[in-house]
């Protein structure tokens, strides 16, 4: 018999709240990145239009050349919190994205007591993201890193459970990732990771092949193809 024994879920449910807060907090600043004024500007472009933006509107040298906004949905995202409340409401907004995305990557890896793995992730992970605050900007990597944790929440509850429904939710998430950040091609990649890993269990393997296509047909499903 086994001697782990899963910790009380209140004190799970405690340190995860704490682990978001501290990576929130990494990113309280104000907004110095001149690109979000070029994003909120497509935003607002948008809305006047009532469409999407596919030639350049704003280069003098490139003015009405096919463009593919692969951002699209980060824009008009941004500009309607900015609409509410402006630059500060941005940077919370930021701060919360890194709080939800610390919170997934703690729900991924499985508690045991006895086990320092959680501890590990919180310290390293606030850590990293403390050093790298310079670069925690309102940009488009900050929904990348959001989904690349709840890709990898996903998939490793699959790894150790087997239940095809944790699966059903990549390709939507796949889906809202292409029209928000050019990485998204890292979605596919990770399921093709833990397809690669599964080998040796056809019926995984398979259900994971299936969400692989499935993933990389939701890569596909933007306005620019």
């Amino acid at each position: 018999m086994s001697v782990f024994v899963n910790p009380p879920r209140s004190r799970t449910l405690l340190f995860a709240a704490v682990l978001s807060v501290a990576a929130a907090a990494t990113g309280v600043a104000p907004s110095a990145d001149g690109d979000i004024w070029w994003h909120l500007a497509a935003g607002r472009e948008m809305v006047a239009r009532g469409g999407l933006l596919f030639t350049d509107p704003f280069s003098v040298s490139a003015a009405g050349r096919s463009w593919p906004d692969v951002h699209w949905l980060f824009q008009l995202s941004v500009y309607a919190v900015h609409q509410v409340w402006g630059l500060a409401g941005l940077v919370w907004v930021k701060c919360a994205l890194l709080g939800a995305g610390a919170c997934l990557l703690y729900f991924a890896l499985e508690e045991r007591r006895g086990s320092w793995a959680r501890g590990v992730l919180a310290t390293t992970l606030v850590a990293g993201l403390f050093a790298a605050r310079s670069l925690l900007l309102v940009r488009p990597v900050i929904g990348t890193l959001v989904l690349l944790a709840a890709f990898f929440l996903v998939l490793e509850r699959f790894r150790r459970d087997g239940r095809a429904r944790y699966l059903l939710a990549l390709p939507v998430l796949q889906l809202t990732w292409a029209n928000f950040q050019g990485l998204s091609a890292l979605g596919p990649f990770m399921v093709g990771a833990y397809a690669l890993g599964a080998y040796a269990d056809w019926a995984r393997a398979r259900r994971l092949l299936i969400t692989l296509g499935c993933c990389l047909g939701a890569l596909c499903l933007t306005p620019f193809g």
